[in-house]
């Protein structure tokens, strides 16, 4: 087949030029040219066809079409202009008798583009009759050093299909790819995008990056942002110019604002006391009003698709529309109203007839032979179409990390399973680990405990709301952890043996997390900010006697956050970033003002080792670094040169400390930063509905 493909190239090369692309003076010479040389560059710039024989004579496998699929694409889409524009190659002052023979060649050239293109029909295996397209599937694969990093997202009219891909880098951007195109298109200016999706008229992409809901001109032009989406999780842009869109990961509903910018308010609200947690991935229906959304809970009986307007005030969700663990995409199969719901189900594509005015299924559910990854904590549901073009991703998107283990020299790497987890915090006899858990199916982050010497695992908290940042009391029988909702956090303190909450204490700012807890048990030590999104964080102590009085240790101008006491209650470790990026100090936190500096070009993350002679930090490469710690007379504090770890690079997870050192100092035990591989092949199915019958 591929043998075919490039005689085809050289037989159209010759007709549109009137030279043979690898003739040489002699046969052993022309061999070796068809093998190791490229053909003149004699081909018409800028045009269609030229692009195809160029793709049929190149040199790289990775390079050429891989299928006559490809191909059968590739010139389907030549443009009407191009073919009945001037026949290539024809000499425009040459003889009549020349230009005659030259017109000839050039229409036999665009003959030979018919012929190709009912042969490669022929080829076509899957071809079927249908209402639409024939049914046509092949595989676009990604370059070597690129992977996914969100579902393929078709566009309005079926040509073109937008993703946010990573390459040698961990930071995403927006690409689009036509069917008739070899490569995706970067989309300048889209860096740390996520979340794609189009305009209604496919002139634009709408897009999350860096805290904001954004939007981007496909053709060129600079990103706008629209209005703040601190992590955004799907939106939906209908033909009257509003969006609807998930602003947070959890603890809140989704949201609508003009694409033009403007006002901000809610589309839905959560319904907490039936265990949401979350709405998100909306989908406009056809009327341009009512949109499908996904609800996220903890309860199995909520979980699914649902119903609402943009025409009405935000309110909680009713009954579902579809119990699922996936968000379903509307696709019109026949008229504007009637057409069906696609999910994925059990890793298959799954598709439901659906009638949207009456919002109503009007058939039976089915299967198709199309794999198609569900959606993740994070990530949608591998699939999106058009009425004539599905694509989809065979498998989910990874998630989650690895909890590792290390010798501080760097051998003995032992890693646990891969789940979403963070903060880990051992005991204070390094016996136990706790750290938070996010059930991947119910969204719902925990705190667990987990026994090292047998891997035994208990629950500590069964809240509802969001637990993070566990922090151990000194004597191994509490965990201290930050509780609640998005809007209303608090210190909760509850038995390490799951036996439930002891005590909860209120924030001292609209929102608190725990980072250490003094070495006497009376005080938390916590990171606050005074407005849920504000930008300053501030450290303050929260007693723990009746009354729960708290004070500022650390309020300064500039964020000052992750305080951790030395074991012997005389001195603090903390981030500060008054000097424009994070870096570790420590000082004392009675007498005399004394501070020093632990890192100088970038530190966060600082923790004590139990014995008080050594300060660790994270440098702003994500390497593990000490410093030794000296106690000089008069309670003075010499810190030795800064070593660095032989242990792999320790990374900010959230955010907050991801690491902590065993009692000995011997053992890190650290979230494993590797990422899983990304997927990297779009299945693409042209004339999809074929399936339906």
């Amino acid at each position: 087949m591929r043998t075919d493909l490039f005689a085809l190239g050289s037989i159209l090369f010759e007709l549109m030029t009137g030279r043979r692309a690898f003739a040489r003076e002699h046969t052993i010479d022309t061999l070796h040219a068809i093998v190791h040389d490229d053909p003149p560059d004699l081909l018409p710039r800028d045009t269609a066809l030229s692009s195809i024989v160029r793709r049929l004579l190149a040199k790289a496998p990775d390079e050429r079409f891989q299928s006559a699929i490809d191909l059968l694409w590739a010139l389907e889409h030549i443009g009407p202009a191009e073919l009945n524009a001037r026949p290539y190659g024809t000499p425009l002052n040459r003889s009549p008798r020349t230009r005659t023979r030259w017109a000839m060649a050039g229409f036999a050239g665009l003959a030979m583009v018919v012929m190709a293109l009912l042969a490669v029909r022929l080829w076509k295996p899957q071809a079927t009759e249908s209402a639409g397209p024939a049914l046509t599937q092949f595989t676009w694969s990604l370059p070597s050093d690129m992977g996914l990093d969100s579902a393929p997202i078709v566009s309005p009219e079926g040509r073109r299909v937008a993703f946010t891909a990573v390459t040698v880098g961990p930071v995403p951007r927006l690409y689009v790819r036509s069917l008739d195109s070899r490569d995706a298109t970067a989309v300048a200016g889209t860096e740390g995008a996520k979340q794609p999706f189009w305009s209604p008229d496919g002139s634009s992409v709408g897009f999350f990056a860096r805290g904001k809901l954004m939007r981007v001109a496909v053709a060129g032009g600079v990103p706008v942002v629209i209005c703040n989406a601190p992590d955004g999780r799907g939106g939906a842009w209908s033909p009257s110019g509003m969006i609807v869109f998930g602003p947070q990961l959890i603890f809140e509903g989704l949201a609508k604002v003009s694409a033009d910018g403007g006002p901000v308010d809610p589309a839905t609200l959560v319904d907490f006391d039936r265990g949401e947690n979350s709405h998100r991935w909306p989908v406009f229906l056809p009327d341009g009003i009512h949109f499908l959304f996904y609800v996220r809970a903890s309860a199995d009986e909520r979980r699914g698709v649902y119903v609402a307007s943009i025409d009405r005030p935000a309110s909680k969700p009713g009954s579902p529309l579809l119990r699922s663990e996936s968000e379903a995409v509307f696709v019109p199969t026949s008229g504007g109203e009637r057409g069906v719901l696609l999910s994925a189900a059990d890793g298959q594509l799954q598709a439901r007839p659906f009638d949207a005015a009456a919002l109503r299924f009007d058939g039976d559910p089915r299967s198709l032979p199309v794999a198609a990854g569900g959606n993740t904590p994070y990530h949608s549901a591998m699939l999106s179409a058009s009425a004539d073009l599905l694509a989809t991703v065979a498998t989910p998107m990874p998630y989650g990390v690895q909890l590792g283990t290390v010798a501080r020299d760097g051998t003995d790497v032992r890693l646990s399973s891969r789940r979403p987890q963070n903060w880990p915090r051992l005991s204070p006899d390094g016996r136990r680990l706790a750290l938070q858990v996010v059930d991947p199916a119910r969204g719902n982050p925990d705190i667990w405990v987990e026994t090292l010497a047998d891997g035994s695992l208990i629950r500590v908290t069964t809240a509802t709301g969001t637990e993070i940042f566990p922090v151990w009391s000194p004597d191994g029988l509490r965990l201290a952890y930050g509780s609640g909702s998005l809007t209303e956090r608090r210190l909760s303190i509850a038995a390490a043996d799951g036996t439930g909450v002891v005590q909860e204490l209120a924030c001292p700012g609209a929102y608190c997390e725990p980072t250490d807890w003094s070495p006497d048990g009376r005080h938390l030590i916590v990171n606050t900010r005074p407005a849920l999104n504000g930008a300053r964080s501030d450290v303050w102590s929260v007693s723990l006697e009746a009354g729960g009085a708290a004070e500022a240790i650390l309020a300064g101008a500039f964020s000052e956050y992750d305080a951790r006491i030395s074991p012997d209650g005389q001195w603090l470790a903390y981030v500060s970033e008054e000097t424009g990026q994070a870096e570790v100090s420590v000082r004392a936190i009675s007498g005399a003002p004394r501070r020093l500096m632990v890192s100088n070009n970038g530190g966060s993350q600082p923790v004590w080792r139990r014995d008080g002679h050594e300060l660790l930090y994270v440098d702003r490469e994500g390497h593990l670094r000490g410093r030794s710690v000296v106690r000089q007379p008069r309670e003075a504090l010499t810190l030795g040169a800064a070593v660095s770890l032989s242990v792999p690079l320790i990374g900010s997870g959230h955010w907050g400390t991801q690491y902590d050192l065993s009692p000995d100092g011997q053992r890190v035990y650290f979230i494993d930063q590797a990422l899983s591989p990304r997927p990297s092949e779009i299945s693409i199915v042209i004339g999809w509905r074929a399936l339906l019958k």
